[in-house]
């Protein structure tokens, strides 16, 4: 709430020489939590002795109309003139958050279960792959590594399994990211965002596109490997 005073100013640990309700509001604003910002409307009475800009003291009265003014151009506020019209507003604001809260989390919450599987990442995956293998062939494995033709001369039964089981796993986690990225592509369409939560969604859609091009181009090089 702003009226016309610009309050109380520390003089200890205070080296920005600010109020304690604009260094709250920087501090807010920095943690990225909401504001709900309220001006005392210029029309609305108010007694001269209540204003800084009156009493003339010191510089408060300017620091108040330039916090006044940084707030009504940068931020959406509200004006009130009397205390019903006030807290009509706060009533209204409240219930607004609630609502773009509630739609932000059934936002995420549907994100979670588009995205969602039970896939490791392809290291893991790959190195337990050639383990199990590896165990269940130990006599073909033993020969492979013992043949003085086993560096790429010949592709084994075993390198071709694994590759094969790379391309599989690479083939599903592209197409759930491409599942994904339409999820998101259609969220971005139809939801009514914030700026800030469609300029985040706009990053998670940017980041899938390249995961997505980076598992392309894997499968691209495990088909030529299994084609020579």
């Amino acid at each position: 709430l702003f009226a016309w005073r610009y309050g109380y100013i520390r003089e200890s640990g205070n080296p920005l020489k600010k109020s304690i309700t604009e260094l709250e509001y920087r501090k807010a604003q920095e943690l990225e939590k909401p504001c709900f910002i309220f001006l005392l409307n210029e029309e609305a009475p108010w007694p001269r002795k209540q204003m800084d800009a009156v009493t003339g003291d010191g510089q408060r009265g300017v620091l108040i109309d330039q916090l006044r003014q940084e707030l009504g151009q940068t931020k959406l506020v509200s004006f009130f003139k009397t205390p019903d019209e006030l807290a009509s507003l706060v009533s209204a604001a409240i219930s607004n958050w609630e609502k773009e809260e509630l739609k932000e989390r059934s936002l995420q919450n549907e994100i979670k279960k588009a995205t969602s599987s039970d896939y490791r990442t392809e290291e893991t995956e790959s190195k337990e792959e050639s383990r199990k293998i590896v165990a269940a062939n130990p006599i073909e494995e033993q020969i492979y590594q013992n043949s003085p033709y086993s560096l790429g001369k010949t592709m084994t039964s075993i390198e071709r399994r694994h590759l094969e089981q790379q391309l599989k796993e690479q083939t599903e986690e592209y197409e759930a990211k491409t599942k994904e990225l339409e999820f998101l592509r259609k969220a971005a369409q139809t939801a009514d965002l914030r700026p800030k939560e469609a300029f985040k969604l706009s990053e998670q859609i940017e980041e899938l596109e390249l995961k997505r091009q980076e598992i392309s181009q894997k499968l691209a090089k495990i088909a030529e490997k299994l084609d020579n």
